[in-house]
């Protein structure tokens, strides 16, 4: 066997290195490999090392795999590894310096089981990279001419990508409805004056609703949904729950919206979030708690303010599409440190233990 094959990268394994016993199932691997490629194997890093051309070779990598009914050929494993969810804050630095490369998405095949998901990371990816620049507060003039340009190119595109994969699966549906969330709470950072606003926080939250509606439908089903959540999915849906709560308690936009179809919405989205806690006080329970201690504030007027102007970001603009979440915990904060009438000091570090817990 080939040991130098340039389109993978081995650790070295000694000649007098010890076999090891590994049960592969005959359907994945067969019957001829030795001991010496199964340990090669465990050293191939999908995802990182570019893949090669299927060639005839001993190598298992290099045959096709079997997963359940599903079989995968050495690219398309690749493929698969490079689907890493760009999410909705702050990426990574691997996922920004690393990400797959252009070349990498257009030589994947348009029939390929994965084909969608890449185009839909490979969107959100230049949705970050596009906007991750806040406009400043009060800012105007070529800046954000070129943010209101760049928001018209990006949902063309975004358009264009739904109009090719209509119709695909509910689930897809629901990545693309993720994809468009992710690019409108930018809109959450522009200035009230900024050409066409009205409009792009009225879609912005129609989009959320939508998402955090088409959620619980998926949820309703026999095979259900929150109880598997991956973590970008339960991301989005609390990013998307935290946009209706900001646009809801808004006292201008509460005005053009359906509020009470949002405001019933929301709060069963609390219900959603509880379901996808897996232990008493954990993350969502907690930020679900958050939202139904706004909701049932007698003014809704603190989370999102009274006038078109206060809708804007004004505390935390640095976390993406996910800023609305960290503001509103910084707003939820503040709120405890003016109105809280215990000033114990151990209350006082206690309170800002579990604070710092929800912000992780």
């Amino acid at each position: 066997m080939n040991q130098t094959d340039a389109g993978l990268n081995f650790t070295p394994v000694r000649n007098d290195s010890p076999a090891a016993s590994m049960n592969f199932p005959p359907a994945t691997l067969g019957s001829s490999v030795t001991n010496d490629a199964d340990l090669q194997c465990l050293t191939t890093r999908p995802g990182i090392d570019p893949p090669t051309q299927h060639r005839a070779s001993l190598f298992p990598l290099a045959r096709p795999r079997a997963l359940g009914n599903i079989i995968l050929q050495i690219e398309e494993i690749d493929e698969l590894f490079n689907i890493v969810s760009i999410g909705c804050g702050l990426p990574l630095f691997f996922q920004m310096y690393e990400s797959p490369s252009a070349s990498q998405f257009e030589s994947s095949p348009a029939e390929s089981p994965f084909y969608l998901r890449l185009q839909i990371e490979r969107f959100k990816l230049r949705v970050s990279l596009s906007l991750a620049r806040p406009v400043p507060a009060g800012a105007e003039g070529a800046l954000t001419r070129e943010r209101s340009t760049m928001y018209h190119l990006l949902n063309s595109d975004l358009d264009e990508l739904e109009k090719r994969f209509s119709g695909s699966s509910d689930i897809e549906d629901w990545y693309l409805m993720a994809a468009r969330l992710h690019l409108q709470a930018f809109y959450l950072f522009d200035h009230h004056a900024m050409e066409g606003y009205k409009n792009r926080i009225v879609a912005l939250f129609s989009t959320a609703y939508n998402l955090v509606d088409l959620s619980q439908r998926l949820n309703e089903r026999p095979q259900g949904l929150f109880d598997y959540y991956p973590f970008f999915c339960y991301q989005t849906y609390v990013n998307a729950a935290f946009v209706l709560l900001k646009i809801l308690t808004n006292g201008f936009f509460n005005t053009i919206i359906d509020a009470k179809a949002g405001k019933q919405l929301l709060e069963s989205s609390i219900t959603g979030l509880r379901q996808m806690s897996v232990v008493n006080n954990d993350l969502p329970a907690r930020l679900g708690d958050i939202i139904g201690f706004f909701c049932a504030l007698p003014d809704p007027a603190v989370v999102g303010g009274v006038t078109i102007r206060d809708l804007q970001l004004k505390q935390v603009r640095n976390r993406l599409s996910m800023s609305v979440v960290y503001d509103c915990l910084w707003i939820w904060r503040r709120h405890f440190q003016t109105h809280q009438l215990d000033t114990d000091g151990s209350n006082n570090i206690q309170d800002k233990f579990y604070f710092n817990l929800v912000l992780q």
